[in-house]
């Protein structure tokens, strides 16, 4: 028994530290797949259609290009998910995920710079 039992120790602590490296590795990949995320609060519910992507690339080359804020690659958009909105309630934020990080950090910054932007008349903001 004795020593049947000394491999499976030394395959026990092989085997934890081996998962102490996969869960670092996934805590690494999950920080980087939301770094280049920015959060649209204040666009009205539904005004986007059907996709929320193509709606922000208009939305993009359109009303923010006239407040200077530079072209970015957007490479997904979706809102928030959640349980339905009671009327009257805010709408639900929009998340941006923009293709370069330096493209977010040069939006976000503009973002800041611009007294106000709205879509369709209803003011909007970026942040992080």
């Amino acid at each position: 028994m004795e020593d049947t039992i000394h491999p499976l120790k030394r395959n026990t602590t092989e085997h934890a530290s081996r998962l102490d490296i996969l869960a670092a590795k996934q805590d690494d990949l999950e920080n980087r797949l939301t770094r280049n995320n920015v959060r649209l609060v204040g666009v009205p519910e539904k005004v986007e259609g059907g996709n929320p992507t193509v709606f922000l690339n208009l939305v993009e080359r359109s009303v923010w290009c006239r407040d200077i804020i530079p072209l970015f690659a957007l490479e997904h958009a979706h809102r928030v998910p959640t349980r339905p909105l009671p009327p009257g309630a805010p709408p639900r934020p929009v998340l941006m995920k923009v293709l370069h990080y330096r493209d977010r950090e040069i939006l976000l910054r503009k973002a800041r710079e611009l007294p106000d932007l709205s879509i369709n008349g209803h003011k909007v903001s970026l942040t992080p």
